[in-house]
Protein backbone atom coordinates (compact mmCIF):
# COMPACT_ATOMS: atom_id res chain seq x y z
CA UNK A 1 0.00 0.00 0.00
CA UNK A 2 1.59 3.35 -0.99
CA UNK A 3 1.51 6.20 1.65
CA UNK A 4 2.04 9.58 1.05
CA UNK A 5 3.48 11.41 3.25
CA UNK A 6 3.43 14.82 3.90
CA UNK A 7 6.62 17.07 4.07
CA UNK A 8 7.16 18.70 7.74
CA UNK A 9 10.46 21.08 6.67
CA UNK A 10 12.67 22.54 4.11
CA UNK A 11 16.24 20.87 4.22
CA UNK A 12 19.13 23.21 5.33
CA UNK A 13 22.66 22.49 4.00
CA UNK A 14 24.83 23.92 6.51
CA UNK A 15 28.25 24.70 5.58
CA UNK A 16 31.02 24.92 7.94
CA UNK A 17 34.59 23.98 7.74
CA UNK A 18 33.58 22.66 3.86
CA UNK A 19 31.48 19.83 5.11
CA UNK A 20 27.32 19.44 4.47
CA UNK A 21 25.41 18.57 7.68
CA UNK A 22 22.31 16.12 7.19
CA UNK A 23 19.31 17.32 8.35
CA UNK A 24 17.62 15.98 11.27
CA UNK A 25 15.07 12.59 10.03
CA UNK A 26 11.64 14.30 9.36
CA UNK A 27 8.35 13.13 11.84
CA UNK A 28 6.51 9.88 11.31
CA UNK A 29 3.42 10.76 9.65
CA UNK A 30 0.23 11.10 12.11
CA UNK A 31 -1.93 7.39 12.65
CA UNK A 32 -4.53 7.30 10.22
CA UNK A 33 -7.73 6.24 12.29
CA UNK A 34 -8.96 2.89 11.90
CA UNK A 35 -12.47 3.06 10.45
CA UNK A 36 -15.40 1.49 12.25
CA UNK A 37 -16.64 -2.01 12.14
CA UNK A 38 -20.59 -1.20 10.67
CA UNK A 39 -23.03 -2.94 12.36
CA UNK A 40 -24.18 -6.37 11.39
CA UNK A 41 -26.83 -5.81 9.11
CA UNK A 42 -30.55 -7.16 9.51
CA UNK A 43 -30.92 -10.59 8.02
CA UNK A 44 -34.21 -12.35 6.93
CA UNK A 45 -33.80 -16.00 5.95
CA UNK A 46 -36.60 -17.24 3.68
CA UNK A 47 -37.75 -20.35 5.04
CA UNK A 48 -40.92 -20.97 2.84
CA UNK A 49 -42.25 -20.30 -0.68
CA UNK A 50 -44.54 -17.63 -1.27
CA UNK A 51 -42.44 -14.84 -0.15
CA UNK A 52 -41.57 -11.71 -1.80
CA UNK A 53 -39.63 -8.79 -1.52
CA UNK A 54 -42.79 -6.46 -1.41
CA UNK A 55 -44.22 -8.64 1.93
CA UNK A 56 -40.96 -8.84 3.11
CA UNK A 57 -40.98 -4.84 2.92
CA UNK A 58 -44.15 -4.54 4.58
CA UNK A 59 -43.50 -6.89 7.39
CA UNK A 60 -40.02 -5.36 8.51
CA UNK A 61 -40.03 -1.89 7.36
CA UNK A 62 -44.12 -1.42 7.48
CA UNK A 63 -44.39 -0.07 3.86
CA UNK A 64 -44.91 -2.47 0.79
CA UNK A 65 -43.12 0.47 -1.39
CA UNK A 66 -39.56 -0.19 0.24
CA UNK A 67 -38.74 -3.22 -1.61
CA UNK A 68 -37.28 -0.60 -3.72
CA UNK A 69 -34.84 0.02 -0.92
CA UNK A 70 -33.81 -3.36 -0.66
CA UNK A 71 -32.65 -3.70 -4.28
CA UNK A 72 -29.32 -3.01 -5.78
CA UNK A 73 -27.05 -2.19 -3.82
CA UNK A 74 -28.32 -3.96 -0.58
CA UNK A 75 -29.50 -7.39 -2.01
CA UNK A 76 -27.91 -6.65 -6.34
CA UNK A 77 -29.52 -9.68 -7.74
CA UNK A 78 -33.44 -8.48 -6.33
CA UNK A 79 -35.08 -5.76 -9.06
CA UNK A 80 -38.97 -7.07 -8.29
CA UNK A 81 -41.18 -6.38 -5.66
CA UNK A 82 -43.35 -9.43 -5.94
CA UNK A 83 -41.18 -12.44 -7.95
CA UNK A 84 -41.56 -15.49 -4.97
CA UNK A 85 -38.00 -15.91 -3.93
CA UNK A 86 -36.14 -19.34 -3.37
CA UNK A 87 -36.55 -20.90 -0.12
CA UNK A 88 -32.92 -20.60 1.51
CA UNK A 89 -31.77 -17.43 0.35
CA UNK A 90 -31.20 -14.16 2.69
CA UNK A 91 -32.28 -10.47 2.42
CA UNK A 92 -30.46 -7.88 4.19
CA UNK A 93 -32.41 -5.18 5.29
CA UNK A 94 -30.60 -1.72 6.44
CA UNK A 95 -31.23 -1.36 9.74
CA UNK A 96 -32.57 2.49 9.89
CA UNK A 97 -35.63 1.34 7.80
CA UNK A 98 -36.75 -1.58 10.34
CA UNK A 99 -39.72 -0.94 12.30
CA UNK A 100 -40.17 -5.00 13.80
CA UNK A 101 -37.94 -8.15 14.39
CA UNK A 102 -40.03 -10.60 14.65
CA UNK A 103 -39.88 -13.13 12.13
CA UNK A 104 -42.50 -13.36 9.23
CA UNK A 105 -45.61 -15.59 9.89
CA UNK A 106 -45.88 -19.48 8.61
CA UNK A 107 -48.24 -19.46 6.14
CA UNK A 108 -51.69 -21.10 7.41
CA UNK A 109 -52.31 -24.61 7.07
CA UNK A 110 -54.28 -25.43 3.16
CA UNK A 111 -57.44 -25.88 3.77
CA UNK A 112 -59.53 -29.41 4.36
CA UNK A 113 -60.03 -31.97 1.38
CA UNK A 114 -63.28 -32.02 -0.54
CA UNK A 115 -65.90 -34.07 0.98
CA UNK A 116 -65.68 -36.55 -1.61
CA UNK A 117 -61.87 -36.86 -1.16
CA UNK A 118 -62.14 -39.91 1.03
CA UNK A 119 -59.69 -40.15 3.96
CA UNK A 120 -56.75 -41.16 2.11
CA UNK A 121 -53.55 -39.25 2.92
CA UNK A 122 -53.01 -38.41 -0.87
CA UNK A 123 -56.43 -36.73 -1.47
CA UNK A 124 -54.94 -33.08 -1.89
CA UNK A 125 -56.50 -29.72 -0.67
CA UNK A 126 -58.89 -27.85 -3.89
CA UNK A 127 -57.42 -25.41 -5.48
CA UNK A 128 -60.06 -23.20 -6.18
CA UNK A 129 -63.31 -22.08 -4.06
CA UNK A 130 -66.54 -21.97 -5.99
CA UNK A 131 -67.85 -18.12 -6.33
CA UNK A 132 -71.43 -19.65 -4.40
CA UNK A 133 -69.18 -20.44 -1.10
CA UNK A 134 -68.97 -17.68 1.81
CA UNK A 135 -66.23 -18.20 4.59
CA UNK A 136 -67.48 -17.95 8.15
CA UNK A 137 -65.04 -14.71 8.53
CA UNK A 138 -66.79 -13.15 5.52
CA UNK A 139 -69.25 -10.89 7.84
CA UNK A 140 -66.89 -9.55 9.75
CA UNK A 141 -66.41 -6.03 10.26
CA UNK A 142 -65.79 -3.82 6.93
CA UNK A 143 -65.67 0.03 6.59
CA UNK A 144 -68.66 2.02 6.62
CA UNK A 145 -70.99 0.09 8.21
CA UNK A 146 -73.36 0.75 11.18
CA UNK A 147 -71.77 0.25 14.27
CA UNK A 148 -74.50 -2.76 15.22
CA UNK A 149 -73.25 -6.31 13.98
CA UNK A 150 -74.95 -6.68 10.44
CA UNK A 151 -77.03 -9.91 10.49
CA UNK A 152 -76.13 -12.58 8.35
CA UNK A 153 -78.91 -11.90 5.72
CA UNK A 154 -77.00 -8.24 5.26
CA UNK A 155 -73.41 -9.21 5.37
CA UNK A 156 -73.04 -10.15 1.85
CA UNK A 157 -74.56 -7.02 0.66
CA UNK A 158 -71.90 -5.11 3.19
CA UNK A 159 -69.25 -6.52 1.86
CA UNK A 160 -70.18 -5.68 -1.55
CA UNK A 161 -70.15 -8.74 -4.79
CA UNK A 162 -67.43 -9.82 -7.38
CA UNK A 163 -67.78 -12.58 -9.73
CA UNK A 164 -66.19 -13.60 -12.20
CA UNK A 165 -63.65 -16.30 -14.06
CA UNK A 166 -59.92 -15.77 -14.26
CA UNK A 167 -57.42 -17.22 -16.71
CA UNK A 168 -54.08 -15.76 -16.23
CA UNK A 169 -50.14 -16.89 -16.33
CA UNK A 170 -51.29 -20.35 -16.45
CA UNK A 171 -53.84 -20.18 -13.64
CA UNK A 172 -57.78 -20.63 -14.02
CA UNK A 173 -60.55 -19.60 -10.71
CA UNK A 174 -63.45 -17.68 -10.22
CA UNK A 175 -63.77 -15.05 -8.25
CA UNK A 176 -65.19 -15.84 -4.82
CA UNK A 177 -64.40 -12.36 -3.02
CA UNK A 178 -63.16 -8.83 -3.80
CA UNK A 179 -62.40 -5.73 -1.65
CA UNK A 180 -61.11 -2.36 -2.78
CA UNK A 181 -59.36 0.16 -0.67
CA UNK A 182 -57.53 3.21 -1.52
CA UNK A 183 -54.06 2.98 -2.59
CA UNK A 184 -51.58 5.73 -3.25
CA UNK A 185 -52.62 9.57 -4.08
CA UNK A 186 -56.01 8.79 -5.60
CA UNK A 187 -56.12 5.31 -7.16
CA UNK A 188 -58.52 3.04 -5.63
CA UNK A 189 -57.21 -0.81 -5.63
CA UNK A 190 -59.73 -3.36 -6.33
CA UNK A 191 -58.42 -6.94 -5.15
CA UNK A 192 -60.37 -9.90 -6.82
CA UNK A 193 -59.26 -13.20 -4.97
CA UNK A 194 -59.95 -17.04 -5.71
CA UNK A 195 -60.67 -17.51 -1.86
CA UNK A 196 -63.11 -15.55 0.45
CA UNK A 197 -60.78 -12.78 2.28
CA UNK A 198 -60.04 -12.62 6.12
CA UNK A 199 -61.80 -9.47 7.06
CA UNK A 200 -60.26 -9.66 10.94
CA UNK A 201 -57.27 -9.94 9.92
CA UNK A 202 -57.57 -6.45 7.91
CA UNK A 203 -58.65 -5.17 11.35
CA UNK A 204 -55.18 -5.65 13.35
CA UNK A 205 -53.64 -2.24 11.76
CA UNK A 206 -57.49 -0.94 10.91
CA UNK A 207 -56.99 -0.23 7.33
CA UNK A 208 -56.69 -2.69 4.28
CA UNK A 209 -53.81 -1.87 1.82
CA UNK A 210 -51.49 -4.22 -0.91
CA UNK A 211 -49.83 -6.20 2.12
CA UNK A 212 -53.18 -7.82 3.88
CA UNK A 213 -53.59 -9.13 -0.12
CA UNK A 214 -50.27 -10.64 0.18
CA UNK A 215 -50.41 -11.56 3.48
CA UNK A 216 -53.78 -13.42 2.10
CA UNK A 217 -51.90 -15.45 -0.48
CA UNK A 218 -49.21 -16.56 1.97
CA UNK A 219 -52.17 -17.45 4.24
CA UNK A 220 -54.31 -19.57 2.29
CA UNK A 221 -52.92 -19.99 -1.38
CA UNK A 222 -55.47 -17.47 -3.20
CA UNK A 223 -54.90 -16.61 -6.58
CA UNK A 224 -55.44 -12.76 -6.85
CA UNK A 225 -55.35 -9.78 -8.90
CA UNK A 226 -55.64 -6.07 -8.19
CA UNK A 227 -57.00 -3.30 -10.36
CA UNK A 228 -55.19 0.16 -9.97
CA UNK A 229 -57.99 3.01 -10.86
CA UNK A 230 -56.85 5.88 -11.30
CA UNK A 231 -58.71 8.95 -9.88
CA UNK A 232 -59.84 9.79 -13.72
CA UNK A 233 -61.07 6.53 -13.63
CA UNK A 234 -58.84 5.00 -16.04
CA UNK A 235 -56.44 2.20 -15.33
CA UNK A 236 -52.76 1.57 -16.91
CA UNK A 237 -51.65 -1.26 -14.92
CA UNK A 238 -53.45 -5.20 -12.63
CA UNK A 239 -51.13 -6.44 -10.61
CA UNK A 240 -51.46 -10.03 -9.75
CA UNK A 241 -50.31 -13.01 -7.00
CA UNK A 242 -50.43 -16.29 -8.39
CA UNK A 243 -49.62 -20.08 -7.81
CA UNK A 244 -46.38 -19.50 -10.43
CA UNK A 245 -45.07 -15.81 -8.66
CA UNK A 246 -46.21 -12.02 -8.83
CA UNK A 247 -45.86 -9.17 -10.85
CA UNK A 248 -47.25 -6.41 -12.68
CA UNK A 249 -48.89 -6.46 -15.90
CA UNK A 250 -49.01 -2.96 -17.83
CA UNK A 251 -50.26 -1.72 -21.06
CA UNK A 252 -52.96 -0.73 -23.62
CA UNK A 253 -55.22 -4.33 -23.02
CA UNK A 254 -55.50 -3.04 -19.39
CA UNK A 255 -56.95 0.48 -20.00
CA UNK A 256 -59.46 -0.80 -22.89
CA UNK A 257 -60.71 -3.56 -20.48
CA UNK A 258 -62.18 -1.54 -17.58
CA UNK A 259 -65.86 -0.38 -17.63
CA UNK A 260 -66.63 1.45 -14.62
CA UNK A 261 -70.45 2.18 -13.79
CA UNK A 262 -70.35 3.50 -10.32
CA UNK A 263 -67.64 5.47 -9.07
CA UNK A 264 -68.23 7.52 -5.73
CA UNK A 265 -66.31 8.25 -2.47
CA UNK A 266 -67.78 5.15 -1.06
CA UNK A 267 -68.06 2.68 -3.65
CA UNK A 268 -66.83 1.76 -6.58
CA UNK A 269 -68.24 -0.78 -9.38
CA UNK A 270 -67.90 -1.95 -12.49
CA UNK A 271 -66.23 -4.97 -14.80
CA UNK A 272 -62.75 -5.90 -16.45
CA UNK A 273 -62.46 -7.92 -19.46
CA UNK A 274 -59.02 -9.34 -21.03
CA UNK A 275 -58.38 -11.26 -24.24
CA UNK A 276 -54.82 -12.32 -25.17
CA UNK A 277 -54.44 -15.96 -25.67
CA UNK A 278 -53.68 -17.99 -23.37
CA UNK A 279 -54.85 -15.32 -20.90
CA UNK A 280 -58.94 -14.40 -20.58
CA UNK A 281 -60.21 -12.06 -17.68
CA UNK A 282 -64.30 -11.63 -17.38
CA UNK A 283 -65.09 -10.18 -13.83
CA UNK A 284 -67.47 -7.66 -12.34
CA UNK A 285 -67.38 -5.94 -8.97
CA UNK A 286 -69.86 -3.78 -6.82
CA UNK A 287 -67.88 -3.24 -3.49
CA UNK A 288 -67.89 -0.84 -0.80
CA UNK A 289 -64.36 1.07 -0.42
CA UNK A 290 -63.28 0.09 3.19
CA UNK A 291 -60.97 3.05 3.91
CA UNK A 292 -61.00 1.83 8.09
CA UNK A 293 -62.04 -1.42 10.04
CA UNK A 294 -63.60 -2.13 12.53
CA UNK A 295 -62.49 -4.90 15.12
CA UNK A 296 -64.16 -7.64 16.36
CA UNK A 297 -64.52 -7.75 20.18
CA UNK A 298 -64.90 -6.34 22.86
CA UNK A 299 -62.62 -3.62 24.49
CA UNK A 300 -59.69 -4.28 26.65
CA UNK A 301 -60.02 -2.93 30.49
CA UNK A 302 -57.88 0.20 31.31
CA UNK A 303 -54.24 -1.07 31.53
CA UNK A 304 -54.94 -3.83 28.70
CA UNK A 305 -55.52 -6.46 31.56
CA UNK A 306 -53.57 -9.88 30.96
CA UNK A 307 -52.82 -9.29 27.49
CA UNK A 308 -51.31 -5.85 28.10
CA UNK A 309 -49.28 -7.40 30.98
CA UNK A 310 -48.10 -9.62 27.97
CA UNK A 311 -47.01 -7.25 26.08
CA UNK A 312 -45.38 -5.16 28.85
CA UNK A 313 -43.36 -8.56 29.51
CA UNK A 314 -42.42 -9.43 26.22
CA UNK A 315 -40.69 -6.02 25.83
CA UNK A 316 -38.63 -5.82 29.38
CA UNK A 317 -37.39 -9.79 28.10
CA UNK A 318 -36.42 -7.79 24.58
CA UNK A 319 -34.59 -5.14 26.53
CA UNK A 320 -33.09 -7.77 28.75
CA UNK A 321 -30.72 -8.97 26.38
CA UNK A 322 -31.30 -12.48 27.74
CA UNK A 323 -32.20 -14.86 25.43
CA UNK A 324 -33.86 -17.32 28.32
CA UNK A 325 -35.80 -14.48 29.12
CA UNK A 326 -36.94 -13.85 25.93
CA UNK A 327 -37.78 -17.59 25.13
CA UNK A 328 -39.63 -17.65 28.44
CA UNK A 329 -41.91 -14.95 26.91
CA UNK A 330 -42.78 -16.06 23.50
CA UNK A 331 -45.67 -18.25 22.84
CA UNK A 332 -44.64 -21.95 23.14
CA UNK A 333 -44.75 -23.15 19.87
CA UNK A 334 -42.47 -20.28 18.80
CA UNK A 335 -39.65 -21.83 21.52
CA UNK A 336 -38.58 -24.51 19.30
CA UNK A 337 -38.21 -22.09 16.30
CA UNK A 338 -36.14 -19.94 18.51
CA UNK A 339 -34.11 -22.72 19.92
CA UNK A 340 -33.32 -24.56 16.40
CA UNK A 341 -32.78 -21.27 14.18
CA UNK A 342 -29.64 -21.67 11.74
CA UNK A 343 -27.89 -18.71 11.78
CA UNK A 344 -23.66 -18.00 13.20
CA UNK A 345 -23.38 -16.95 17.17
CA UNK A 346 -22.54 -13.81 16.33
CA UNK A 347 -25.76 -13.40 13.92
CA UNK A 348 -27.52 -14.43 16.71
CA UNK A 349 -26.08 -12.11 19.56
CA UNK A 350 -26.46 -9.32 16.89
CA UNK A 351 -29.99 -9.74 16.66
CA UNK A 352 -30.22 -10.10 20.58
CA UNK A 353 -28.82 -6.60 20.39
CA UNK A 354 -30.86 -4.66 18.15
CA UNK A 355 -33.71 -6.20 19.59
CA UNK A 356 -32.85 -4.72 22.92
CA UNK A 357 -32.51 -1.59 20.62
CA UNK A 358 -35.55 -1.87 19.36
CA UNK A 359 -38.27 -2.60 22.29
CA UNK A 360 -39.63 0.57 23.68
CA UNK A 361 -39.29 1.88 27.30
CA UNK A 362 -41.66 3.89 29.34
CA UNK A 363 -44.57 1.34 27.74
CA UNK A 364 -47.97 2.83 28.18
CA UNK A 365 -51.07 0.75 27.34
CA UNK A 366 -53.53 2.63 25.14
CA UNK A 367 -56.33 0.47 24.69
CA UNK A 368 -57.52 -2.30 22.36
CA UNK A 369 -59.72 -5.45 22.01
CA UNK A 370 -60.28 -8.92 22.98
CA UNK A 371 -61.83 -11.60 20.80
CA UNK A 372 -62.16 -14.93 22.22
CA UNK A 373 -58.08 -15.73 22.65
CA UNK A 374 -56.98 -12.93 20.53
CA UNK A 375 -56.33 -9.52 21.43
CA UNK A 376 -55.27 -6.61 19.59
CA UNK A 377 -53.64 -4.06 22.33
CA UNK A 378 -52.40 -0.83 21.38
CA UNK A 379 -49.56 0.83 23.46
CA UNK A 380 -47.08 4.12 23.15
CA UNK A 381 -43.75 4.39 24.25
CA UNK A 382 -39.96 5.57 23.15
CA UNK A 383 -37.68 4.20 21.23
CA UNK A 384 -34.37 5.74 20.80
CA UNK A 385 -35.77 8.75 22.79
CA UNK A 386 -38.51 9.12 20.30
CA UNK A 387 -42.45 8.79 20.74
CA UNK A 388 -43.58 5.49 19.09
CA UNK A 389 -46.89 3.76 18.81
CA UNK A 390 -47.91 0.43 17.95
CA UNK A 391 -49.81 -2.57 18.26
CA UNK A 392 -49.43 -5.58 19.11
CA UNK A 393 -51.09 -9.20 18.42
CA UNK A 394 -51.57 -11.43 21.84
CA UNK A 395 -52.88 -14.93 21.87
CA UNK A 396 -54.17 -16.99 24.72
CA UNK A 397 -52.50 -20.63 25.02
CA UNK A 398 -53.35 -23.06 28.17
CA UNK A 399 -55.11 -19.59 29.41
CA UNK A 400 -51.94 -17.51 29.65
CA UNK A 401 -51.41 -14.48 27.33
CA UNK A 402 -48.43 -13.79 24.75
CA UNK A 403 -47.35 -11.42 22.31
CA UNK A 404 -47.03 -12.92 19.25
CA UNK A 405 -46.20 -9.82 16.86
CA UNK A 406 -46.07 -6.03 17.02
CA UNK A 407 -46.27 -3.30 14.37
CA UNK A 408 -44.71 0.14 14.95
CA UNK A 409 -46.60 3.13 13.83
Amino acid sequence: MVKKLRAWGVLLVLVSAGCAQKPPPPPPPPPVAAEPTPEPAFVHHVEWRGQTLGAIARWYTGKFDNWKKLTKPVNPDLERCCTTLRVGREVVIPRELLVRTDPMPKPKPKPTVNPGAGSSADAKAPTEEPASEASPEAAAVVSEAPEAAPSPAAAGSANGSASGTVKFKGTTWNVADGVAYPGEGKTIEVALSSKPFDRKEFAKDGKVDSFDIMHHRMDTDANTITLKIEGDGSMNCMDFLLEGGGGSSCGSSQKEGLKLTKRTASTIAGSFALQEAPDSIDVHFDLPITRSVKRAGSALPPGGGEPGKAVIANFAAMRSGDFEKMKAAAAPDKRPEMESAKMPESDKQAMIEFMKSMAPTDVKILGGTVDGDTALVDYQGKRAGQLTKGTAEVKRVDGKWYMVSDTSK
